[in-house]
């Protein structure tokens, strides 16, 4: 069972790589999951391709979860803002789920969404290992951003995140993260001492993603939406990867609509599944 369809393309400077929704109703239901705070329950259901259910339910979860997903009332500015900012974590989640689609098995190791608010730290973090599980082969850092303007979202939010990180100016929430995620390994002394590995630039990777209009998508603008990811030197294009998430006509709308849908799977919770 997939929720995306990814197409994928080298360029010079990138790998551009386009994701349409194979599966819309599925996507919901793994957003709901991971909305009643479950994602790595989630990530394990995905994995072994296995219906998606909550592991349990409550009133109360459930009640925090849709109200996550409602924007309250208030000026229009204020409105605007728990909009912006409910769909970014929404996108957060669907870009997490296209990692774990695109880079199954025990040799990756991939960061949890958030819920809430945040405003620093890493989208996400995915660690590539060997097959023998004990050294770490690439850290690729993930920036997901949900704009209507995307290719200025790029030049003025994900590529200068990108660029701090590539000079190691957030080095301590980096290590931090890798450390979390290897000690899940099942030798977890050693997780602080490897996750040193993720500040070599030689095994770094950078993904952006970003929310896309199907006019957008489908004009010349397309072509140039990740300019300037050359700034990023030492590494191979196929390290810095530029998603394109197509939505529908109107980003706002869609969101709007999704969150809909994730909220009636939610309601609909009984018994531990999502129907």
């Amino acid at each position: 069972m997939a929720g995306f369809i990814s197409e994928r393309r080298l360029r010079d400077e990138y790998e551009d790589v386009r994701w349409t929704i194979a599966d819309e109703d599925y996507l919901a239901e793994v957003v709901a999951v991971v909305a009643l705070g479950q994602a790595t329950h989630a990530a394990s259901l995905i994995a072994a391709l296995e219906p998606m259910a909550p592991a349990f339910n409550t009133d109360q979860l459930r009640t925090m979860a849709i109200a996550k997903l409602q924007i309250q009332p208030g000026t229009d500015s204020q409105m605007d803002a728990r909009r912006w900012h409910r769909d970014g974590l929404l996108f957060e989640v669907l870009s997490w789920i296209g990692l774990l689609e695109t880079y199954p098995g025990e040799r990756y190791l991939i960061r949890d969404p958030h819920l809430g608010a945040t405003t620093q730290g890493l989208d996400g973090l995915l660690l590539e290992l060997n097959a023998g599980l004990d050294e770490l082969v690439r850290a690729v850092i993930v920036e997901d951003k949900c704009s209507e303007n995307p290719r200025s979202t790029f030049q003025s939010k994900v590529l200068p995140a990108f660029q701090e990180h590539h000079a190691n100016k957030r080095a301590p929430d980096l290590v931090a993260t890798a450390a979390s995620l290897l000690s899940r390994l099942a030798d977890s002394r050693t997780a602080v001492e490897r996750a040193a590995a993720v500040l070599d630039l030689r095994r770094r990777g950078y993904r952006g993603s970003l929310a896309l209009e199907t006019g957008f998508d489908a004009s010349s603008r397309r072509d140039g939406l990740f300019a300037g990811y050359d700034s990023l030197e030492g590494m191979v294009p196929a390290n810095r990867e530029g998603g394109g998430f197509v939505v529908g006509e109107e980003l706002r709308t869609w969101f709007d609509e999704f969150a809909q849908r994730v909220e009636t799977k939610l309601i609909a919770v009984e018994g531990g599944e999502v129907v």
